[in-house]
């Protein structure tokens, strides 16, 4: 195999997060010549072990080797339960327009892969969507379907939380990079005293917050430590917001804040806003509510192959 060969394979591996796996071993396969090849291995992420199989062939065009797909199987880190699929590469030399390149650069890794099996979400930049996988639910195909997420603000969540480094815009380009891979983020927030603790940081897609965990990965509630910012002005903005929200959407329900209530936020009292009070569609105060922390939370939509 010659250097302009070689070179070629090993890129194969390493624009997937593979490039440990091209090894003495692999390449004297590859000088086999055999038409197509698979190549098993073993990691683990986070202390978990995960097995899986490359599946490369050989080009039609230039006879130089590329990976078709690849398969992951990993145990679930709570229940033991052993989650697996294989996921498709696609290879640029054979996208032919713009919008197909844009979406082969959201293609599988392998790290991003771990990350989608172990139940973290991941984001599509090409659909702009977060993805997260229902593992109740498999297609014939052997495919996880995926429940996907869109109107999260990443971006604004990690700007309410009081890191280190949430002045420094390159790293937390890279924590926002990595959150987006579905990785556990290791960060250090700012505490009361004027020190810093480290932590792991995921982020929950259902309830667009980040998740925190202490260095035994077990998730903790920051009560003693200043972890969202210390300046009471932004949770200030954020509760604002949230109550001109909901005032609006009362308002067109026919619905008004309880006296004691808008005292309290400020706001003009109006008439009491009891059980009794129905919409005249028949909607009540209980599914109002409901309806209402629906439409405040991220957007949640249906199943898609995986």
């Amino acid at each position: 195999m010659d250097d302009e060969k070689a070179a070629h394979n090993e890129r194969q591996f390493s624009r997937i997060g593979m490039s440990e796996l091209f090894t003495d071993e692999l390449q004297q396969k590859l000088k086999a010549g055999h038409q197509r090849l698979e190549h098993s291995f073993q990691r683990s992420f986070y202390g978990i072990p995960a097995t899986g199989t490359v599946y490369l062939s050989k080009g039609k065009r230039d006879n130089d080797y590329y990976i078709s797909r690849f398969s992951l199987s990993i145990a679930h880190e709570k229940s033991g339960v052993e989650v697996s699929q294989i996921f498709n590469v696609n290879n640029r030399s054979s996208l032919q327009t713009e919008e197909q390149k844009k979406k082969w650069e959201q293609q599988w890794s392998l790290q991003r892969a771990f990350n989608f099996l172990a139940g973290r979400p991941v984001y599509d930049r090409y659909d702009k969507r977060w993805y997260l996988i229902d593992r109740d639910e498999k297609f014939h195909n052997g495919l996880y379907a995926r429940q996907w997420f869109e109107g999260i603000d990443l971006a604004k969540i990690l700007a309410a939380h009081n890191l280190v480094d949430r002045e420094n815009e390159a790293k937390m380009n890279l924590i926002k990079k990595g959150l987006e891979r579905g990785d556990l983020q290791l960060v250090q927030f700012n505490t009361l005293e004027g020190g810093m603790d480290p932590y792991k940081i995921e982020l929950s897609v259902i309830h667009g917050s980040l998740r925190i965990y202490d260095k035994e990965n077990n998730q903790v509630i920051l009560r003693n430590k200043e972890h969202r910012l210390d300046n009471k002005e932004h949770r200030k903005s954020d509760v604002e917001e949230l109550i001109d929200k909901l005032i609006e959407v009362c308002s067109k329900k026919g619905f008004v804040l309880e006296q004691s209530c808008a005292e309290r936020l400020g706001r003009q009292p109006g008439a009491n806003l009891q059980e009794e009070n129905k919409h005249k569609s028949g909607e009540t105060k209980k599914n109002f509510v409901t309806k209402f922390i629906d439409h405040i939370r991220p957007r949640r939509h249906g199943r898609k192959h995986g």
